[in-house]
């Protein structure tokens, strides 16, 4: 369903008849509601929010700096409620302690290079991605 989700999502923003709206930011409480409750349920609902992100205006450092505020109050419910289930393992906290270090270096040099895309690139990447991760999500499942 998330697959199919992303890919009429990403059809819709392509093919809507008049020029996207800006969304009002009360959109994004109702939407935080649900991608907060899919990503708690499923992997992969990251690209989720990417549309309400890029009708809203956000690009480049700051779509990438709310997408990862987000990110982070995400994982930071995951890893409260995983950890008072006791479901998170020795083995699984240092996987995600050696993660994190490579995952910020990765972020700097991101930056470095996006700094350089003009607007229509960037939006084409993000779209990319939601379409591939759209597709990827269906041929999974």
């Amino acid at each position: 369903m998330l697959g199919v989700l992303l890919l009429v999502l990403l059809a819709w923003r392509r093919l809507r008849p008049r020029p996207p709206q800006r969304y009002h930011p009360a959109w994004f409480l109702p939407a935080g509601l649900v991608f907060g409750s899919v990503s708690g349920m499923m992997s992969g609902a990251g690209p989720v929010m990417a549309p309400f992100y890029l009708s809203y205006g956000l690009r480049l450092g700051a779509y990438v700096g709310t997408a990862g505020i987000v990110g982070l109050g995400v994982q930071a419910a995951k890893v409260a409620v995983f950890g008072s289930a006791a479901v998170l393992t020795p083995r699984i906290v240092a996987w995600g302690l050696f993660l994190v270090p490579i995952s910020v270096v990765g972020t700097v040099l991101g930056k470095r290079v996006m700094v350089h895309f003009p607007d229509w690139l960037f939006v084409a990447i993000i779209e990319t991605v939601m379409g591939v991760g759209g597709l990827t999500l269906l041929l999974r499942g």
